[in-house]
């Protein structure tokens, strides 16, 4: 794979994984709002049990019956809503939980392809040095094969008959 290929694919997965992050950040908020209902359902029922348990306290005649009969049923309602909001409770922790899994996995692809790109390259790094001693080595051998009659005649390595700058790109292109 070139490595403006791997780059554009590393770019992609990076906004994936910024995505999921914010989709992790909106479920923790979400999930921390349904606990703020379900602390303040609790304290409505709890004050509802105290306002029922002082009426209880006292007598029942003039019409306080009908008055601790009502309060019941508005008990039986806050634990209702109070049930309701430990369900959504528990949902929004589940979604965020579905999320952070989800970011997790983003984050790992992305370092996954950055830890493939950082190879590439040092391959491709490596490939080149290997391809310049490689050139160096030939113009040496070069060197070292021509008589030793002077250096008056030597006109440089272009005319020797071999162009280095197409050897330097042969050997990048192997």
């Amino acid at each position: 794979m070139s490595g403006f290929g791997l780059a554009r694919l590393l770019k992609l997965r990076e906004g994936q994984a910024e995505a999921a992050k914010q989709r992790w950040a909106m479920a923790q908020r979400a999930s921390l709002e349904a606990s703020a209902a379900v602390e303040t359902a609790r304290a409505r029922l709890d004050a509802g049990c105290a306002t029922l348990a002082a009426s209880v306290k006292g007598r029942h005649e003039n019409g306080r019956i009908g008055w601790i009969f009502g309060a019941h049923q508005t008990m039986d309602s806050l634990e209702a809503a109070s049930a309701a909001r430990q369900r959504e409770l528990s949902r929004a922790r589940e979604i965020a939980e579905e999320r952070r899994r989800e970011m997790d996995e983003a984050t790992r692809n992305v370092k996954a392809l950055s830890l493939l790109e950082d190879r590439w390259k040092r391959e491709r790094a490596a490939r080149r040095r290997r391809a310049d001693a490689r050139i160096q080595d030939e113009f040496i051998a070069r060197r070292a094969s021509r008589p030793s009659g002077g250096d008056q005649n030597h006109a440089g390595p272009d005319r020797a008959g071999t162009n280095t700058s197409e050897t330097r790109r042969q050997a990048h292109t192997r």
